[in-house]
């Protein structure tokens, strides 16, 4: 089980990398100016899918000494699809001309506290005499 890390990390990599390539087709093969609410769509899920993959695979390669790989894996999704969120989040408002600092600040806040409430999920433990 000593390399038990390396499927993960290589369906990761490899759709990560499928993700980028699916980005760059939307980018350069179509026209901002007269795509409909598809388009931006596609842009958007590709977006996520690239960034939140490759935030992935840094969480699941600098993860990968540790023994709980299956946790670790969990963890590693978890927190690439929390950064590809604030990234597509990020590049909307900016569209939109409503990224600031103070949004920039707002959004990261949010993202920290969702991701202190998922921690907070996995750590409770059920009362004395339950299940």
């Amino acid at each position: 089980m000593a390399h038990a890390h390396r499927r993960p990390l290589m369906i990761a990599a490899c759709a990560t990398g499928l993700a980028w390539i699916a980005w760059f087709g939307v980018i350069m093969r179509t026209n901002p100016a007269s795509i409909g609410w598809e388009g931006f769509a596609l842009f958007y899920a590709t977006l996520f899918a690239a960034v939140g993959g490759s935030a992935t695979v840094i969480g699941l390669l600098t993860r990968r000494q540790r023994e709980d790989h299956a946790r670790m894996a969990r963890i590693a999704v978890r927190q690439g699809v929390l950064v590809g969120l604030g990234v597509v989040l990020a590049v909307l408002l900016q569209s939109r001309q409503l990224f600031t600092w103070l949004t920039m600040l707002f959004l990261i806040a949010a993202l920290t506290l969702l991701e202190l409430f998922v921690i907070s999920l996995g750590n409770r433990r059920p009362a004395v005499g339950q299940p």
